[in-house]
């Protein structure tokens, strides 16, 4: 039931409810054909088929075997029947695991995870060859612990050590590389061999050797898949990153203790009632146990589903909720189908299935099975928030589960006691598993923030002074780690990393987005990371105030819309960082009455809070704005970006015209300019590719207008891209484009240039300084779709401009340089050090 859903097992009453299984998925198979049908092709109604073919063949094997062996050779079938069960746990969330990493490979590359499968694959190897020859090693114990008489049926036995983990890897593969009818293929042959194998020794009369059945049959259904999988993978064009080859370890612990879980909520009520009620009873319960995993099991079919679907758009870089709700709606329809045969209308059911047997309890199974299908659905829940790295679910699961046992324990006087108390747990399992995945966000922002409070009674480090040095402290409200990371986070680190080089003491204090560490050392940096989106001004407040103090000899303030506040609680030198003014953000961006407060706390609480700090700005448009806003007392100092040539530099481009963006996919980068200039290029030369990488709330909306122009095919959303992909799309790239209607700089622009990449950028703050227009690049009116789409086009199509200006773009890439950036800071501090 729990780690191979197509084979039950035969039960201690021997009964085989194969018939009425069969009947309902009939019903189960018309759900999956309505929701899993895309085009015409039938995704899950062969795997449900396959399911129904498998459990009915596997019945077939136990009774064929039932009528002709012996007792104690049926007895010892049995036992390497339990055994395989046992070897599947781990084996079965390798399986998931493979199917997890695969999928997120396929959707974030479109292509099988080749790279990935051949290292799993290699390493996993050499783990299950151990411990096969630890089972050979082990065989004569075993043969005299379970009294077989002879060592034969363990040696026969053996290889299914490596052949079910090696098909766990290539089942899990195929899964995630979506091939749903080529499982259902092998799940039948799989299935067929082990009963034809059966029959052959039997007729033959070597009834010894109808122990190899079971091994002979996986490796049948693992040659299969393996010159399944190899052909595919001949095919694959994979990317060749790090990320391909790491695997999901906590993926892994946490599907094995999801396994452990389900064992606990499915068995451990059948044992404890053994215990505690009279053999009578504890049959009874059998049966009433048997019905709620009938429940159970159809209930579940479409959850096979759920792990590579759902993985594979949480790899393209979407939302997968609308793909987990629509499967938990089927989910839902195939466990209420399962309920209503065997619950509200067991009484005309259950007789026919179970004979007389079943009245006794017939009126404890409306309950039971209504638990049986909240715990269907509470372990959707859990098992989605896995694939989403919420592993804090699996873990609930299990002290759920263990809930169970303990209920049990305490109410056990009779089997409607018991019945009544786990369908509670179950009912308490769901609703609470509901609640944590609905307001999950927020249990996680009061988590974080319980934990920065107890923070402020921990360790922070400590900062010896350094003759002739200085200890910087940087407040900003992120760090590159975070996931809204962008060009005013790489420009603090950048000179961060630097002025460490150079001997001093640098922390950073920002918010933290939930996925990195409390405290991290980043290329020497000193990164403390505490609060959230709006939080981390009040925990850079209480951070200094109590734990910070007096450590650090400069304060670097930095401005992204709202600031610091340091000088009302900080007494050291304090330095303000502006990268643009953000009034016209805050008008396009925020409704009233925000925008208004916001836009009052920049022009006037700042300008009167910082009067008397020395401000550093990142362009002469900045500096020039900050001015005519009057943000500040005193003139600003200019600080470019730079750019580390070394590592940005000229790379093979694209064979095929390629147009990139990279960077934030927010509302003011005006990217719906960008799509709708790509209309007008594809719709002249349809040979051209747009790709858009990076992450932001905008993502949804972009790809929606994509689809209405009918140029989804040609515009590709990447999402998040790592520091080697983004070098890789720059030097690949024939144009960089960059919309935005307000920028400090632009720091894209140059890496783009670096990488020998001309750019389209908007004719504004910040880009008109870093873009040398008409040398390395073209700046066009903001927001002029036209404008765009021509200058774009220009340069796909003249080559001899493009490639002019792509050495324009080298020359002019070269003047600016993080190390005098670093240089010049610091030299203004002591400067001005010295003069106070």
């Amino acid at each position: 039931m729990l780690f191979k859903p197509y084979f039950w097992e035969k039960t201690h009453h021997g009964l085989y409810p194969v018939e009425e299984i069969k009947r309902e998925m009939k019903f189960a198979y018309l759900g999956v054909l309505k929701n899993y049908t895309k085009k015409g092709v039938l995704l899950g109604g062969p795997m449900i088929l396959a399911a129904v073919a498998a459990n009915f063949l596997n019945f077939i094997y136990s009774a064929y075997l039932g009528r002709t062996i012996t007792i104690e050779q049926f007895g010892l079938v049995s036992l390497f029947g339990g055994l395989l069960s046992f070897i599947s746990i781990p084996t079965g969330a390798l399986q998931g695991t493979v199917t997890y990493k695969t999928a997120y490979l396929f959707g974030k590359y479109g292509t099988p995870a080749k790279e990935f499968w051949l290292k799993v694959r290699k390493q996993i190897i050499l783990i299950l060859i151990i411990a096969t020859l630890l089972w050979l090693i082990l065989t004569p114990y075993l043969s005299a612990v379970f009294k077989s008489g002879s060592f034969l049926p363990f040696y026969l036995f053996s290889p299914v050590l490596l052949t079910l983990g090696l098909l766990a890897v290539d089942r899990g593969f195929l899964t995630g590389s979506q091939k749903f009818n080529l499982l259902a293929v092998i799940l039948v042959v799989e299935s067929v061999s082990k009963l034809f194998l059966t029959y052959v020794f039997v007729k033959l009369g070597l009834v010894s050797l109808v122990y190899a059945a079971t091994p002979l049959s996986l490796l049948m259904a693992l040659i299969l898949a393996w010159v399944v999988s190899a052909k595919i993978t001949n095919k694959a064009e994979q990317e060749n990153d790090e990320e391909s080859k790491v695997f999901p370890a906590k993926f892994y612990f946490t599907s094995i203790i999801s396994s452990i879980s389900y064992a606990v909520f499915m068995s451990a009520d059948v044992i404890m009632v053994k215990y505690y009620l009279s053999p009578t009873e504890a049959g009874q319960y059998a049966l009433l146990s048997l019905i709620g995993r009938m429940v159970f099991f159809i209930g579940a079919l479409p959850a096979q589903f759920l792990v590579p679907l759902v993985s594979k758009v949480e790899g393209s870089g979407k939302s997968s909720n609308k793909t987990f709700y629509q499967l938990t709606v089927v989910i839902a329809l195939f466990s209420l189908v399962a309920y209503l045969a065997l619950g509200p209308f067991g009484f005309f059911t259950l007789p026919i299935l179970f004979g007389e047997k079943i009245y006794p309890i017939l009126g404890l199974v409306n309950i039971y099975g209504l638990g049986t299908v909240f715990l269907v659905l509470a372990g959707n829940i859990a098992y989605f928030r896995q694939i989403k790295k919420n592993y804090s679910f699996v873990y609930f699961s299990l002290i759920m589960a263990f809930i169970e046992v303990f209920t049990i324990v305490l109410f056990h006087s009779n089997i409607t006691i018991i019945a009544i108390s786990v369908s509670l747990v179950s009912v308490l399992y769901f609703i609470t598993a509901l609640i944590l995945h609905i307001w999950y966000d927020k249990f996680v922002i009061l988590g974080r923030n319980l934990v920065d409070f107890l923070g402020l009674f921990g360790k922070v480090p400590e900062v010896e002074p350094i003759s002739g040095k200085l200890r910087i402290l940087i407040f900003n409200w992120r760090d590159t780690k975070h996931k809204w990371a962008g060009g005013a986070e790489v420009y603090l680190q950048e000179l961060a990393k630097r002025w460490v080089k150079s001997g001093n003491e640098v922390a950073l204090f920002s918010g933290n987005d939930g996925l990195s560490e409390h405290h991290e050392i980043l290329d020497g940096v000193n990164v403390i990371r505490r609060g959230g989106f709006y939080t981390v001004y009040l925990w850079a407040f209480l951070y200094y105030v109590f734990r910070l103090k007096g450590k650090y000899d400069v304060i670097i303030d930095s401005e992204n819309g709202i600031p610091f506040f340091t000088p009302i609680y900080a007494k050291k030198p304090i330095y303000l960082l502006i990268h643009h003014v953000h009034q016209e953000v805050f008008r396009k961006t925020l409704r009233a009455p925000f925008s208004w407060f916001a836009s009052f706390l920049e022009m006037r609480v700042m300008p009167f809070v910082y009067q008397n700090a020395e401000v550093f700005t990142v362009s002469p448009s900045s500096k020039a704005e900050i001015l005519d806003h009057g943000l500040t007392r005193k003139e600003p100092t200019v600080i470019y970006n730079g750019v580390d040539t070394m590592k940005f530099r000229p790379g093979n481009k694209s064979k095929i015209p390629l147009v990139v963006y990279l960077g934030r996919l927010k509302f003011y980068k005006s990217l719906d300019v960008l799509v709708r200039a790509a209309k007008k290029v594809i719709s002249t030369n349809p040979k051209v590719k747009f790709v858009i990488a990076g992450f932001g709330e905008e993502r949804k909306k972009l790809e929606r207008l994509a689809e209405k122009l009918g140029i989804e095919k040609s515009v590709e959303f990447v999402g998040r891209v790592s520091e080697k992909e983004k070098i890789n799309l720059y030097q690949k790239a024939w144009v960089f484009v960059n919309p935005s209607f307000i920028e400090g700089w632009g720091i894209t622009t140059i890496e783009a240039n670096a990488c020998g990449t001309p750019v389209v950028a908007s004719n504004v703050s910040g880009l008109r300084d870093s873009v040398h227009n008409p040398h390395s690049g073209l700046l066009v009116p903001y927001g002029d779709v036209d404008e765009f789409a021509s200058n774009i086009k220009m340069l796909i199509e003249n080559n001899d401009l493009r490639e002019e200006m792509s050495k324009d773009a080298i020359s002019w890439a070269k003047n600016f340089d993080w190390n005098e950036s670093a240089r010049e800071v610091i030299n203004i501090i002591k400067s001005v050090q010295v003069s106070s």
